[in-house]
């Protein structure tokens, strides 16, 4: 259940002083643009500049909206130097399952120029750089070699200001965030709140579970309250946690305890049901590294069975989880996440 480490993806710009990316640094941070495409087609979007693995790479989340659309994980471009080449390379992955890898050069002016993909239809996209907390982004596409390209965009990415800068928009940025991950509060509830059921794959569409047993010696109560009890969980994981055992009430994990809060794992989840000693059912998402998963919920339904012997059998079923592609590594993820967990209660039971 280990989350991301702390420092793996930083906005401290400092990071990549006298490192080949440096030339990044006045993009570490996040950007939203509100414009419309060459087609009248409209565009909101929001990236995200990081310092990756303490300066080695930049990485850029882009998350935008379609309509009145939820918004989801659209881009994610991982930007390294090719030391032989002295040039930089962008790895971009799309949300349709596209993946491309492309040089970029600079202009005299510091911009960012990249193209790619095959005629009519390649690309070319110059990014400026940042003056007075805006940067120009311009897009064409280029039919044939030698044509004149054709403006899909020209528009301006705004740079949102962090809580150093202001209280009322970090405040507001704040929020942004952690409702992009279906978190309706900025800091832990103090008791239960309506479940929104948007957050869950909707019904009909098709999606997989996985269930783990485990035979554990310790009594259905005992085991019941290490896992709905913020005592519980101290003991279990030496962890701090937000649990309200009432349907509604929050049950939010924090493995990273040190971050922010929306990035400490759990935040957002809520029991869905009990039976005291005997079921308790949970929304669960995924960690911070997985943000398109982590933006719906699914659910985790733990059994307690008492045996005559004294002993219990745990059963867990993890469901909910989709079909697009981004859900394989969750699903598989949560498969040796939960037996880990299952393990510990085993040992920290008595057997």
């Amino acid at each position: 259940m280990m989350g991301m480490p702390a420092g793996l993806r930083s906005t401290d710009a400092s990071l990549i002083e006298g490192k080949p990316l440096a030339m990044f640094a006045p993009y570490i941070g996040d950007w939203e643009v509100n414009s419309e495409w060459g087609n009248g087609l409209g565009l909101r979007a929001r990236i995200e500049y990081r310092v990756l693995m303490s300066g080695a790479y930049v990485d850029a989340m882009t998350w935008a909206k379609d309509g009145d659309g939820e918004p989801y994980l659209r881009y994610y471009t991982v930007f390294t130097w090719d030391n032989e080449k002295k040039q930089i390379v962008s790895h971009g992955f799309q949300s349709d399952g596209e993946a491309s890898t492309n040089p970029m050069t600079r202009g005299e002016d510091g911009a960012f120029i990249a193209e790619w993909g095959e005629y009519p239809q390649r690309i070319r996209q110059q990014v400026d750089r940042p003056v007075d907390r805006e940067y120009r982004w311009q897009v064409w596409t280029i039919p044939a070699e030698g044509a004149d390209p054709r403006p899909m965009i020209d528009a301006n990415w705004e740079r949102v200001m962090d809580k150093s800068e202001s209280g009322k928009a970090g405040q507001t940025k704040n929020m942004t965030d952690l409702e992009r991950f279906g978190i309706t509060h900025s800091s832990p509830p103090d008791g239960p709140y309506p479940i929104d059921a948007s957050l869950f794959v909707q019904p009909g569409r098709p999606t997989t579970s996985f269930e783990i047993t485990e035979r554990m010696s310790a009594s259905p109560d005992r085991l019941f309250r290490m896992l709905t009890t913020e005592g519980g969980m101290e003991l279990l994981y030496g962890i701090e946690s937000r649990i309200d055992l009432a349907v509604g009430g929050p049950y939010e994990w924090y493995f990273l305890g040190e971050n922010p809060y929306g990035t400490k794992g759990g935040e957002g989840n809520q029991v869905l049901a009990f039976e005291q000693d005997r079921m308790l059912a949970v929304s669960w998402n995924a960690p911070p590294t997985q943000p398109e998963s982590r933006a719906k919920r699914t659910i985790v339904t733990i059994t307690f069975e008492p045996d005559p012997d004294g002993s219990t059998l745990v059963r867990l079923v993890h469901s909910g989880f989709g079909a697009e592609p981004h859900w394989q590594e969750t699903y598989e993820y949560f498969k040796l996440a939960w037996g880990s967990v299952l393990q510990n209660l085993k040992g920290m039971t008595g057997g």
